[in-house]
């Protein structure tokens, strides 16, 4: 496949991510409305000129990294009334873990590196979203 040019690549993904926002971000529905399967869409927007688009459009709606990491530690702190809401902060540590690479959706295993060690299928079943943050945090901030 011939590269494309810059602004080729660019226009490419402004037109992918608008048609994958229109497909309420479903790349099953973008697959269907595109005539494609599901892994090709999903190869698609991971390329590195979609993922840097989408950065982009991230930024200038002002979701930075630095916005992105306040509201994912004020997840971690959930509470529904005065009682801690342990599925919300469930769900934020199960994001921050998949976007940080350490964990695949619908996956029990999380594999962290921390100076030079590997840590790997840690086994999370019957432990509370806190439990899990705790233990989970110090190895997060030591990869830098």
């Amino acid at each position: 496949m011939p590269k494309l040019k810059k602004s080729t690549a660019k226009r490419k993904a402004k037109k992918l991510i608008k048609d994958y926002a229109k497909a309420g971000f479903n790349e099953t529905e973008l697959a269907r409305r595109e005539g494609v399967s599901q892994p090709a869409i999903h190869q698609r927007l991971n390329r590195s000129f979609v993922q840097e688009s989408l950065k982009d459009i991230l930024e200038e709606t002002g979701l930075t990294d630095d916005a992105l990491v306040k509201i994912m530690k004020d997840g971690l702190k959930a509470k529904k009334g005065k009682a801690k809401d342990h599925y919300a902060r469930h769900k934020f540590l199960c994001t921050i873990l998949e976007l940080k690479g350490h964990l695949k959706k619908g996956d029990l295993n999380v594999e962290i590196k921390t100076d030079n060690r590997k840590f790997q299928h840690f086994e999370f079943k019957g432990k509370t979203g806190e439990e899990i943050a705790e233990f989970l945090t110090p190895r997060l901030k030591n990869r830098g």
